[in-house]
């Protein structure tokens, strides 16, 4: 059955030579096969088959602009790294990450196993360093209106849209979020940005979140164990760095998981989610001798609970929850009046919207947890 999969050919492929029937009967594919995969608006035909496995059992990251396992395939598509291996095998307790512009296809001829965890999210750190996920905010993402002193940035938008940046006090200037479009599901693709928070001039308002990265799977049959996770999330937003009433920046918008299998096995606790960033915290008030910067928003850490908006300081706009499920992401709060004060807090920024999870083929699914729920394609 095996080697009858990998000489299906496909017309997105081309014209292709078959395996012989004699090495089908044998179980031994040719080593000049060129098998195509894939029948969901994933597809290509590999240059060669690929001859070993591919099992990893400690935690490792790809950088999809450099590493040299990106294979060669028709037709050609500049815009993905294809990995390909017979098997591939993520084990309990280890995390497969990956950076860069590039969207990650990974290509198992034979099966693919994922019992640790594969991160294609962004992130958020601790000291305000962001790491984007793979392929996350394509050229081709709708970013959201700029926020105007002192407002917040809106979410990003992908299959949902991020909510709005909250205002200062009795002040327009939050950031409009983007409305999603249906040709954006219609590809792999990362997620949007958030917006940026206004400014104060001098001082800059707070950054948007990166949208979260993209990944998509191809074997004949792929099983999600109970302990294996798909994180194709955006991050948090930024809060506004000084204590001049400027806007905090809305979080990214979720990414893009596929997998493509005619056998794809969920099992009860698997997790798959691209879920929106938390915006971040609006400046608060001046005060002597601390800081007033607000708090980031979070990043998504599971599938079930959003990630939260910022919410710290007392005058400081609130930021909005991240997208959950099939939910927009939450409007940012508006900054309030300081104390015999003219001004206020800035606004918090809006959370980010929430990605895709897109499923080709038969789907055995005993509990998985997935958001935003899944797009199964004809």
């Amino acid at each position: 059955m095996r080697s009858l999969w990998l000489v299906i050919l496909l017309d997105a492929c081309g014209s292709v030579s078959a395996t012989p029937p004699g090495d089908i009967d044998s179980g031994v594919p040719s080593v000049d096969a060129n098998p195509c995969l894939g029948s969901g608006f994933v597809q290509l035909c590999l240059a060669e088959l690929p001859r070993e496995p591919l099992v990893l059992d400690a935690s490792k990251q790809f950088d999809t602009d450099t590493d040299s396992r990106c294979t060669s395939f028709t037709p050609a598509n500049p815009a993905w790294c294809v990995i390909s291996a017979t098997r591939i095998t993520v084990a309990a307790g280890v995390t497969l990450s990956a950076v860069g512009k590039r969207p990650l296809v990974l290509v198992a001829t034979e099966a693919f196993q994922l019992d640790g965890a594969i991160d294609v999210a962004s992130h958020l750190l601790a000291n305000n360093q962001r790491v984007r996920g793979a392929g996350a905010v394509p050229s081709d993402c709708s970013g959201p209106t700029s926020a105007s002193y002192p407002g917040g940035g809106a979410g990003g938008s992908f299959r949902s849209r991020g909510g709005n940046g909250g205002s200062g006090p009795g002040m327009p200037g939050g950031g409009v979020a983007s409305t999603p479009g249906a040709a954006m599901l219609a590809k792999l693709r990362g997620g949007c940005n958030g917006g940026n928070g206004g400014l104060a001039d001098p001082n800059p308002g707070g950054e948007g979140g990166e949208g979260g990265g993209a990944v998509y799977l191809l074997a004949p049959t792929i099983t999600v164990a109970a302990t294996g996770v798909i994180d194709a999330s955006g991050s948090g937003g930024t809060t506004a760095p000084y204590d001049s009433a400027t806007g905090a920046g809305g979080g990214g918008s979720g990414g893009m998981i596929g997998l493509d299998a005619p056998a794809i096995r969920l099992a009860a606790g698997a997790r798959l989610f691209a879920n929106g960033g938390g915006g971040g915290e609006g400046s608060g008030c001046p005060v002597a001798g601390r800081s007033t910067a607000g708090a980031s928003g979070q990043d998504p850490r599971s599938p079930t609970i959003p990630a939260l908006g910022g919410r710290q300081e007392p005058n400081g706009g609130d930021g909005g929850d991240g997208a959950l499920s099939t939910l927009d992401g939450a409007r940012g709060a508006d900054g309030v009046l300081c104390s015999g004060a003219s001004y206020g807090g800035g606004g918090g920024g809006g959370g980010g919207g929430g990605g895709a999870v897109v499923l080709h083929g038969t789907v055995t699914d005993t509990g998985a947890q997935i958001s935003p729920p899944a797009i199964a394609t004809p």
